[in-house]
């Protein structure tokens, strides 16, 4: 995908994306055109201010209603007036089975939101009030709730928890800069069977009951950050995979992924001790099933970001060593590695 020169617009066949940049509200507008939107399978919305939310024409939305080929929606670092006004959006798209919120929020003013101009379409909100118990019904869905308000996207999973993809969401993803994830996986579980977290400020109590009711989870990812900068994480790790989660016969993979800045980071990035509990956590019967486990650290590949190769060997070797009963059961795959893209909070 390509992005033009102005930053704020990007389309490709499959793909629309409206951006903010500085004194570009109008433009942005301009841009949401809806001509562009009967070929297209994913919109991406990104750090698009409330006026621009609040100022788009009826004719916008009444094109979103007509969309059947639009099965994606991403809204991120964007601020709304309210519940409401993000369902206007979600609840538009009639096949919408994709769904990333990412860093939304509420708009704050002294007067109250009822004071404040919106979109307002009778016609619209009729169709809305009578499809919005109805939709959406995705298949994916990834939720990282505001680092600095957590109202919205409370608000917005609670909504989707109660609804009908409560029962159709199977890949859920809490991504790895996003705050604790009990907000989010507490509305969910039971037919997700790919899931995503951070151990990031997961409370030190990891209980029974974590994800007591992801009772078909088939592949788990667990997101890191390095050691050296985040040993509460890893003080977690163990207790986590031992009391969290379940056991049953649906877990078949289970990935650790620990995510480094720079290469020179490799030696610092792993608590060893924490990972030999580890592999006596993941002996335990309740991980029988399992098929695979994958520890992985990358960072993203840059001119001056190269990792050398007997480091990269070294790493791996210690791996290995400290996760001996993976080894020797032919479950362990080793990665240690540079990526082009690390994975953001957006649908492809």
């Amino acid at each position: 995908m390509r992005v033009s020169s102005t930053d704020q617009v990007l389309k490709t066949h499959d793909d629309y994306l409206i951006r903010t940049s500085p004194n570009s509200l109008h433009s942005n507008q301009a841009a949401a055109q809806p001509d562009h939107f009967p070929k297209l399978k994913y919109l991406h919305l990104i750090n698009l201010p409330v006026l621009f939310y609040q100022y788009l024409r009826p004719k916008f939305f009444h094109a979103l209603a007509s969309s059947l080929s639009i099965t994606g929606l991403t809204i991120a670092n964007s601020v709304f007036i309210d519940l409401w006004h993000v369902q206007s959006f979600i609840c538009a798209l009639p096949n919408l089975r994709r769904l990333a919120i990412c860093n939304v929020a509420y708009v704050y003013y002294h007067d109250t939101p009822t004071s404040m101009p919106v979109f307002n379409d009778i016609h619209f909100n009729r169709h809305l009030s009578s499809i919005a118990p109805l939709h959406p019904r995705l298949s994916q869905l990834i939720m990282s709730p505001s680092r600095t308000s957590t109202r919205a996207s409370a608000e917005i999973t609670q909504w989707l928890g109660l609804g009908p993809s409560t029962g159709s969401i199977t890949t859920l993803t809490v991504p790895y800069l996003s705050r604790g994830p009990r907000i989010v996986l507490r509305h969910f579980g039971p037919e997700v069977e790919v899931l995503s977290i951070p151990l990031r400020d997961l409370e030190s109590n990891v209980d029974r009951e974590y994800l007591s009711r992801y009772t078909k989870l088939r592949s788990l990812i667990i997101f890191l950050d390095p050691y050296d900068t985040s040993e509460g994480q890893w003080y977690l790790l163990a207790p986590f995979l031992e009391r969290g989660i379940p056991g049953g016969e649906a877990l078949r993979t289970v990935t650790i992924e620990v995510r480094i800045r720079t290469p020179l980071e490799l030696s610092s990035a792993i608590d060893w001790a924490m990972l030999q509990r580890v592999n006596d956590a993941l002996d335990e019967s309740k991980f029988d099933a399992l098929e695979k486990v994958v520890f992985t650290v990358h960072w993203k590949d840059t001119p001056n970001c190269k990792a050398a190769s007997e480091v990269v060997h070294e790493v791996k070797r210690q791996i290995a060593q400290s996760l001996y009963d993976l080894v020797d059961s032919g479950k362990l795959e080793t990665r240690v590695h540079a990526v082009e893209k690390v994975s953001a909070c957006i649908i492809l």
